[in-house]
């Protein structure tokens, strides 16, 4: 199988902080077009500024002035007025008449709103040859604004000044490397790609609307390349509704698909395979109820008890928000109570995930504070050393979850204490 995975051209980069949006200066190295993909980054990102109410505030204030507050404002403003004519031919800025040029400029400026949708649309992509001639005459004015002179003091020349400098480096860069390619499908080029997935950065609410999300991209990337893998198919009643869900086996994992019903978005969990034996095999809690049952002995069987064991949370309000997938073990409650741990006023719920796993579900009102801890083998080996000799030392070494709950509970600690 050939899956081809492209980045989307809309998609954006952040400030230098959010380095987990855009592509990765390693990436960026290692394409031939890394310079057009940054400049193209940049642009998405500075067109979200440009959208903002501060800056809407800061054209009506200068477009509000009866003669341009610097010649710098007056040549950004008339190469902002060529990006916005594509359709135009423009002259040499040298012979533009100043004072005819800005009263239009005023009424662009005036009309904020629309001037800032006007920006956005612009397309990138389709600057004609002509005008980006003239466009390269204007960046490299020496009347074109400096950005050691402008710094931040004015945003919103700083903001028009980048997006128009960065629009033409893109464009030149564009137009000399022969224009946009070829779009890339399943049947461009043929017999070549089994699926082509588009991946992009759209960010959403938490109701998760639409498909343009890089999650929803990923999970197609993974569900691509599972195709040929073990398949079992299910539909799984959760909460009064239906789910069909899809299971996989591969990469030594266990690979759960659904559907998110609120927008059609494919929702993806996964289950390490050396944890099988603990969502599957009984526990101690099992085996004292008499509830024993063998092995699997076929991936059918295995993918059918764990279909049993599917849950989906979602972050936000019943029927919305982030929906997830996971498989988790059914389990019994061994002991729920209140009581006062390091000072905290808790409330307290513990049961068994495998045998003599203890899982702890801790709530601390005051802080409106929730906390899951679960005791693994490597914990009780550590508490041994403390332990009671006479009391204790057996009930630690049981896999008993009965025998265990006593002692680990009382030695149950949360950091910082109530004092501190």
């Amino acid at each position: 199988r050939c899956v081809c995975i492209v980045g989307d051209p809309l998609n954006r980069r952040e400030h230098s902080e959010k380095t987990n949006i855009g592509t990765a200066k390693i990436d960026l190295d290692l394409m031939r077009d890394g310079s057009m993909k940054q400049k193209l980054e940049t642009l998405m990102y500075l067109s979200t500024l440009l959208k903002g109410k501060i800056i809407a505030d800061r054209m009506k204030v200068i477009g509000e002035c009866e003669s341009p507050p610097s010649r710098a404002y007056l040549l950004l403003m008339e190469a902002v007025v060529v990006l916005l004519s594509p359709q135009s031919l423009f002259r040499d800025p040298q012979k533009n008449i100043r004072s005819i040029s800005w009263q239009g400029t005023r009424r662009l400026l005036l009309q904020a709103e629309r001037l800032q949708g006007s920006l956005v649309a612009v397309n990138i992509f389709e600057i004609p040859g002509h005008n980006l001639s003239v466009l390269r005459m204007y960046v490299t004015h020496d009347d074109w604004p400096k950005v050691n002179e402008i710094g931040r003091r004015d945003i919103l020349l700083w903001l028009l000044h980048t997006w128009v400098k960065t629009t033409v480096s893109f464009a030149s860069e564009l137009k000399e490397a022969g224009g946009m390619p070829d779009t890339l499908s399943t049947q461009n080029p043929p017999n070549l790609f089994e699926s082509v997935i588009t991946v992009r950065t759209t960010f959403h609410n938490e109701n998760g609307s639409g498909k343009d999300d890089w999650k929803f991209a990923y999970n197609e990337i993974v569900l691509s390349f599972l195709q040929e893998t073990f398949c079992y198919k299910h539909t799984v009643n959760i909460d009064n509704s239906e789910y069909d869900v899809s299971m996989y086996y591969g990469h030594d994992k266990i690979f759960f698909f659904t559907q998110n019903p609120v927008n059609m978005t494919m929702v993806m969990g996964t289950t390490d395979l050396d944890k099988i034996d603990s969502l599957l095999a009984p526990n101690s809690v099992d085996l004292r109820e008499g509830k024993k049952m063998p092995p699997p002995e076929t991936h059918e069987d295995m993918f059918s008890r764990l279909s049993d064991l599917i849950v989906l949370h979602r972050n936000g309000k019943p029927g919305s928000g982030v929906l997830s997938i996971e498989c988790k073990r059914k389990t019994n409650i061994l002991l729920r109570e209140t009581r006062r741990i390091s000072g905290h006023v808790v409330f307290i719920t513990a049961s068994e995930d495998g045998t003599g796993e203890l899982r702890y579900k801790i709530y601390v009102p005051l802080f409106s504070r929730s906390i899951e801890l679960v005791v693994t083998e490597q914990m009780l080996f550590g508490l041994l050393r403390n332990a009671d000799s006479r009391f204790e030392t057996n009930q630690l070494q049981s896999s008993d979850a009965m025998s265990l709950l006593v002692p680990v509970t009382d030695r149950l600690k949360i950091i910082p204490n109530y004092k501190t």
